[in-house]
């Protein structure tokens, strides 16, 4: 499962009762698509808190959807600040040379971290959200490279706070098995290993 979360600006430009039911109706919209598990809204700051299922639908669809309903209503809605809230996998925070094909060129970008669903690539020039390319890479201290398609899922910008550098989070679509086999053995050698009994007996 993916958490998100995304703010939608023009929403305050409408103004009076029609305004106040904006994000009750983007709400209602977005939890009628397959693949959404839940959708939170903060008033005041004009956030939508997401659950998806990115077997079913990507964060894309989502914020084509909200773009949609704003041309409907004559209003320009703008899906902006998409990043996530929570997740859910392990993360090892590791850092290596991930080679990128997309249908125009061949790029590379170092990894922020990883895990068994997708990894975050350091990049000032991340490609859309939704954008499908093929990844391939070689895990620290492996031999074998392992190649699989992903998919943008989130994007990252320059911010006061943000804990995460210019980039995108990728997420992995046909990861080969053997590859999360290598990516779950590294992982958990990155986890805090829980402490060693004493040996000291209790009398």
């Amino acid at each position: 499962m993916l958490s998100i979360s995304l703010k939608v600006e023009g929403m305050a430009e409408r103004a009076g009762e029609e305004g106040l039911a904006c994000p009750e109706r983007i709400r209602t919209v977005l939890s009628g698509i397959p693949g959404v598990l839940d959708v939170g809204y903060e008033k005041g700051r004009d956030r939508f808190f997401l659950t998806l299922d990115p077997r079913l639908v990507s964060v894309l669809t989502v914020i084509t959807t909200i773009e949609r309903l704003g041309r409907e209503s004559n209003h320009t809605y703008r899906p902006a600040e998409v990043r996530p809230e929570s997740l859910r996998e392990p993360r090892a925070p590791v850092a290596f040379e991930v080679h990128y094909q997309t249908r125009e060129a061949f790029l590379s970008a170092y990894s922020f971290n990883l895990s068994g669903g997708g990894l975050f690539l350091c990049t000032p020039e991340p490609l859309p959200v939704g954008e499908r390319l093929r990844v391939r890479f070689t895990l620290p201290a492996g031999v074998i490279p392992f190649e699989a398609t992903a998919q943008v899922a989130w994007l990252s910008e320059p911010r006061l706070g943000n804990p995460y550098p210019p980039g995108m989070g990728v997420q992995f679509v046909d990861l080969p098995l053997e590859a999360r086999d290598a990516i779950a053995a590294m992982i958990t050698a990155y986890l805090p290993q829980p402490p060693k009994p004493s040996g000291n007996a209790a009398t």
